[in-house]
C-alpha cells in the first residue's frame, strides 16, 4: 500500500496533464479528448492513493481496536465505504470509456492508450520581411502566413547537401503509394531537426549514417501526411547509439508502437521520440 501510495500518481504527474498546444500549436478536439482524460486520470490515480492510506488507517484501527467495538465498527465502515467509492469510479470510467469508444471509433480509443498523435497546426509562422526606407530609418515589418510544406525536390536536395540518404521499399516516391517514400509537403521544421540530429551525429562520428524510410505518403498516421514526422533506419549503429544518448536524459513510455520519448531537448530543438524497432518515428515539436 505504500508503494501504491507513493509511486501512483508518478505517470500523471510526469507527463503532465494539460496538452502541449495554444502557444506554437493551435488546440483541436484531439487535445480536449487528452485533457479529460488525463483529468480523468488523475482522479483514478489519486483516488487510488487515498484508498490505500485509508485502507492502512482502517487496519491501524483493528490493531489498536483491543477489543473495543467502537473501533471495529468505524474500521469495518472505512473499509466498506472506501471499496464502494474505488468500485463507483472504476465503474463509471469503465462505462464512460464503453459509450465513448462505441460512438467516436478507433481513434477515441487510441487516444486514449496515447497511441495516437494529435494532428498539429502551427497558429502561425513568419514569413518574408519586408523592409521600407522612410526618412532615412529603416522600418522593419513582418507578417504571418500559414505554414506550407515544401517541395519534395527541394526537400530531397536539403537531405542530400546534408548526407541523408533516402530510400523506399517500392523504390519510389509517388505519396500516392505506401511502398514508397514522399517528402512531398514535408514541413520546414521536420526536415531542419533532422538535419540537426544527422550534423550533430556526423560531427560526432564520420561513418554516421543517416536514412530516410518513412515521410508523407500514404499508409501513416495523420501527423505522416501532414509532413510533421519523418521514420530514420536503424541500419546503422553509430546512428543508433547517438540515438539513444539524445533519449537516454527522458523516460520511455510503452505504447504499442514501440517506446515513446516526449520532449526530448536536443541543441535548442524539441522532438517527441517513439522507438519501433527497426526505425525510429521523429516529429519535430519547437526549433
Amino acid at each position: 500500500m505504500f508503494i501504491i501510495v507513493i509511486f501512483s500518481p508518478t505517470k500523471v504527474f510526469s507527463a503532465g496533464i494539460v496538452p502541449d498546444c495554444g502557444t506554437v500549436y493551435a488546440c483541436n478536439f484531439c487535445d480536449l479528448v487528452l485533457l479529460v482524460s488525463n483529468i480523468i486520470n488523475f482522479i483514478i490515480y489519486m483516488s487510488v492513493s487515498v484508498s490505500a492510506i485509508m485502507f492502512t488507517y482502517a487496519g491501524f484501527l483493528y490493531i489498536m481496536a483491543q477489543g473495543q467495538p467502537g473501533k471495529i465498527s468505524t474500521a469495518h465502515g472505512i473499509f466498506k465505504n472506501v471499496a464502494l467509492g474505488l468500485f463507483f469510479i472504476l465503474g463509471a470510467w469503465l462505462l464512460v470509456n464503453a459509450i465513448t469508444s462505441s460512438l467516436l471509433g478507433g481513434d477515441f480509443t487510441d487516444i486514449l492508450n496515447k497511441n495516437y498523435s494529435c494532428t498539429k497546426t502551427l497558429l502561425n509562422t513568419t514569413s518574408e520581411t519586408s523592409v521600407q526606407q522612410s526618412s532615412g530609418s529603416t522600418t522593419t515589418t513582418t507578417t504571418t502566413e500559414p505554414s506550407s510544406g515544401e517541395n519534395a525536390l527541394e526537400a530531397e536536395a536539403r537531405l542530400e547537401e546534408n548526407s541523408i540518404d533516402i530510400v523506399s521499399s517500392g523504390n519510389c516516391s509517388d505519396k500516392s503509394l505506401s511502398t514508397c517514400t514522399s517528402l512531398e509537403g514535408i514541413q520546414t521544421s521536420t526536415l531542419d531537426g533532422i538535419i540537426n540530429l544527422a550534423n550533430n551525429c556526423q560531427t560526432n562520428d564520420a561513418n554516421c549514417k543517416v536514412t530516410v524510410t518513412g515521410g508523407t505518403e500514404t499508409g501513416h498516421s495523420t501527423a505522416h501526411s501532414d509532413g510533421k514526422k519523418i521514420d530514420l533506419s536503424k541500419n546503422d549503429s553509430t546512428f543508433n547509439n547517438f540515438m539513444e544518448t539524445v533519449v537516454s536524459g527522458n523516460q520511455g513510455e510503452s505504447i504499442s508502437e514501440g517506446t515513446k520519448y516526449s520532449n526530448v531537448e536536443y541543441n535548442n530543438t524539441t522532438y517527441t521520440i517513439i522507438d519501433e524497432g527497426d526505425h525510429w518515428d521523429i516529429e519535430v515539436m519547437t526549433i
